[in-house]
């Protein structure tokens, strides 16, 4: 990494005070990472101004969905060093991941994710000493043998009758319906108080998690929570509308629901997720020095033509929230130059008694570069089989590259690259990084052989199938 020095402007933010056993350690004995999955630096510096700390205004992901995402902060590389891309979404790297690194050093490992494919199946609990799911969906769907997605699906053409018979043969019964009526009726205000820890997608049960924790020795804690992610559909207090659905390439080449309610419902579901990560910040940092809070990658609502995130590189996309936060950090912006390939190195210096400071200028860089990968096979075949242009589909099925540097951000797209610097080398760069880049045919492990029915059915709500 090249050493930056950084740029620095006050943040006008509340005051927010941190714990008297936070405040009485003498050194760093405790670090979490928290990724708030699929939410938008705007959306984030609008919704989140109550985080105290200092924010990396000039962040990137090195990608624009979750895998690789999180496989460049466990890893330090980009995905095309490390290998998670849509067409191989386990973590198989080489190369030593995080957990792994802190174990080395004596600190404890604990890992929480609501996101499926930050899971076992795919390997991202690699090196943790304790790696929990807390997918609130997917908790609901294993406690039951009747697929209630394909059920609810076909709701109106199916009768209570045939609901309930589905119930019995399922020789699950009670269960099965419990767990219907709590998919139903989470968000009622008087029928969801039965169903605690159902209104979301696992904040409420990493909540519950984190209240219990009692951090004595060196820790390491990693959360994702996935509240902002399709489908957005929080509690009716933020959204009285139906959830709105978003798989990616689908509505972007096809008919998609009106963009202003998109846009609407997207953002009630971030203010249910920084309500809800408010309280939970409040847990962490009773026992936690250091929390350092990201986003995975953003979303689109449309612009550029498309929506999610299974395309493109574009800045919606890639340009990611960096808080961090602490005792003694106090709160302001930062101009500096940051991949998330640096959280592996930001926590470990952190560990080594870096200060916050000291650690960013290590892990800023003076130039980061951003990849994409192609499309998710299954996803793709699925879309031809559905209709779609196979043509259109393969334009969209190339190697994509951007860069960053502290002049702008340059991409490429299906019509080539643009962005918002007219500085040639740093185009040049982006081509150079791009020409690197290969898709390898003969990978086609987006899910794994073994993957459990439930996990398969959560993965189908999320969009990923």
């Amino acid at each position: 990494m090249t050493l930056q020095a950084s740029g620095e402007s006050t943040r006008i933010r509340p005051t927010i005070f941190w714990s008297r056993q936070a405040l009485n350690r003498l050194f760093v004995t405790s670090v979490a990472l928290v990724v708030l999955d699929t939410v938008r630096k705007d959306l984030f510096d609008e919704l989140f101004d109550w985080l105290p700390g200092v924010a990396v205004e000039n962040a990137y992901s090195p990608a624009n969905f979750t895998s690789p995402a999180h496989a460049s902060m466990f890893t330090g590389t980009y995905p095309s060093r490390h290998g998670v891309t849509p067409r191989q979404k386990s973590l198989d790297s080489a190369d030593t991941v995080l957990a792994e690194r802190l174990d080395e050093m004596g600190v404890k490992t604990v890992g929480i994710s609501t996101n499926t494919h930050i899971s076992r199946y795919w390997g991202f609990d690699r090196g943790f000493d304790l790696f929990s799911e807390r997918s609130e969906t997917g908790r609901m769907l294993s406690q039951s043998n009747v697929d209630w997605i394909q059920l609810v699906r076909d709701a109106d053409s199916r009768s209570v009758v045939e609901v309930l018979e589905a119930c019995l043969r399922s020789g699950h019964s009670v269960k099965s319906l419990w767990v219907g009526a709590e998919l139903k009726y989470y968000d009622h205000p008087v029928l969801g108080t039965l169903f605690s820890g159902a209104q979301d997608s696992g904040a409420t049960a990493v909540q519950s998690f984190i209240e219990d924790r009692c951090v004595r020795d060196p820790e390491f804690l990693f959360v994702n929570l996935m509240e902002a992610h399709s489908p957005y559909d929080p509690p009716e207090k933020y959204w009285s509308g139906d959830g709105v659905q978003l798989s990616g390439l689908a509505e972007s080449l096809g008919t998609a629901p009106s963009t202003e309610t998109i846009d609407r419902a997207y953002r009630a579901a971030c203010r249910y997720l920084s309500d809800k990560y408010e309280r939970i910040f409040d847990d962490i940092r009773d026992e936690y020095d250091y929390i350092i809070t990201c986003s995975d990658h953003g979303e689109l609502l449309g612009e550029h033509g498309y929506y999610a995130h299974e395309y493109g590189l574009y800045p919606e996309l890639v340009q990611v929230p960096l808080v961090i936060s602490g005792p003694s950090v106090r709160d302001r912006s930062v101009d500096n130059l940051l991949s998330l390939t640096g959280i592996f190195d930001l926590v470990v210096d952190l560990f080594h008694g870096a200060t916050v400071r000291d650690a960013l200028d290590v892990v800023s860089e003076d130039r980061c570069f951003t990849e994409f990968h192609g499309l998710d096979p299954n996803r793709r075949d699925r879309l031809i089989s559905e209709g779609y242009s196979s043509d259109v589909l393969a334009s969209h099925d190339t190697v994509l590259a951007g860069a960053a540097d502290s002049a702008g951000y340059v991409y490429g797209g299906v019509d080539g690259f643009e962005g918002d610097s007219d500085d040639d080398a740093l185009l040049s760069a982006a081509q150079e990084h791009r020409d690197r880049l290969v898709i390898d045919p003969s990978e086609t492990d987006t899910h794994p052989a073994d993957l459990p029915e439930d996990v398969r059915r959560q993965l189908d709500t999320l969009g990923y199938i």
